[in-house]
């Protein structure tokens, strides 16, 4: 009796410690897939994120409706490139010697010796890619691809024009991106499309006809489709609403109640962001992707100092260390283990961006030497 007891316990054991492995198997398969928006210069009160109504961005809105939004995001520098580098390392700058902007210095860019997420990622079988702006090094040992990225699309520099000025539907207010109200162009000027020459497939330079902000969508959705069926890692650093103050008729007539100019190109390139946002998200919900990816969208620094953006209710903006320079939106999503709608007022920082992601990913970011730490037990 005693042995057909323990004969049936012990075949129940083994029953529940099988079931027990396999879900543990079929969690390991389940990574989140991830997608890191890092959009450029947007403003704390440029978007619907926190209740402002400057501009109407539903999308970004409904990304924070859906997910957590976080009331105190911090970067860790008020300008483009330090703030680039401690994302993607997940430390602080001046540990590494990248705290200013590697433009001024030739074969300058983030240390060989930093590792990024995307090389962690990498270990982790995770398919990793990269559309936007790099400006971390322009050298070819500085190069996305050589820095843990499986693909890339986009320009290496800090910024390019969005689009040929010569076009029918573009609307113009800065011509050139290294100098605001520059005058615009005529076709045979030695200056014209000077900067459209900057995006790379890869190593490859090319010639891109769409408006920058639509092509970076576009290559996004392209990537998202292509690498639907493995973990992928898609970091997604748009130029928009980065200067030069460039954009199309289909953004533009959005705003025709807009009597300022600069205010009404600013707030159609902020709405061509906020579609392309949208059209990603609706490329995840048609592939069934939405509720295991992780979502994480977050400015590089606040607006610049200008009559356009919107850094309210902060002090300053850009290039400055007041609460308008590095408090910024920040807004995470992932639908399988996130709170929908909830906003968390305690300080955060992109430095916290790495080891949440590695670990959500399986990695184990309490071996690394990183100035952040995991959110998702907050």
């Amino acid at each position: 009796m005693r042995t057909g007891v323990f004969m049936k316990l012990a075949f129940i054991i083994l029953i529940k410690v099988a079931t027990i492995n396999l879900l543990f198997s079929a969690g390991a398969l389940a990574k989140p897939n991830v997608i890191l928006i890092f959009v450029d210069d947007l403003g704390y009160c440029d978007s619907e994120i926190y209740g402002c109504e400057n501009v109407p961005t539903p999308n970004l809105k409904k990304l924070a409706q859906d997910g957590v939004s976080f009331a105190s995001g911090y970067v860790t520098s008020p300008v483009c490139s330090p703030s680039r580098a401690s994302l993607l390392t997940g430390k602080y700058q001046q540990r590494f010697g990248h705290e200013f902007l590697p433009d001024a210095l030739p074969n300058t860019g983030l240390p060989e010796s930093e590792i990024t997420l995307a090389t962690k990622l990498q270990s982790l079988n995770y398919y990793t890619g990269m559309v936007g702006k790099w400006h971390l090094g322009s050298a070819n040992q500085f190069h996305p691809i050589n820095r843990g990225f499986d693909s890339f699309f986009g320009l290496l520099s800090s910024g390019s024009d969005y689009l040929d000025p010569t076009r029918p539907d573009a609307k113009i207010i800065s011509r050139l991106w290294r100098g605001l109200n520059a005058p615009v162009q005529k076709e045979g000027d030695p200056w014209m499309g000077r900067d459209r020459d900057t995006i790379f497939i890869n190593k490859k330079k090319i010639v891109e006809e769409s408006y920058l902000t639509d092509a970076f969508t576009r290559e996004a959705v392209t990537f998202i489709n292509e690498h639907k069926s493995k973990p992928f890692f898609l970091y997604l650093p748009y130029t928009a609403p980065h200067g030069p103050l460039q954009t199309t008729q289909r953004y533009y007539d959005r705003f025709d109640d807009v009597e300022n100019e600069n205010q009404r190109v600013y707030a159609s390139m902020i709405s061509a962001l906020d579609i392309g946002v949208g059209e990603i998200l609706e490329t995840l919900d048609k592939l069934n992707l939405s509720e295991n990816t992780l979502i994480v969208l977050m400015s590089d620094n606040g607006a610049g100092v200008a009559d356009y953006g919107s850094n309210s209710p902060f002090r300053l903006g850009k290039h400055t260390l007041f609460e308008g320079g590095v408090r910024v939106p920040f807004v995470m999503r992932w639908p399988n283990q996130l709170e929908r709608g909830l906003l968390y007022k305690n300080p955060v920082s992109a430095l916290d961006i790495f080891p949440t992601v590695l670990n959500a990913a399986g990695g184990k970011a309490s071996s690394l030497d990183l100035d952040g730490v995991d959110l998702l037990p907050f």
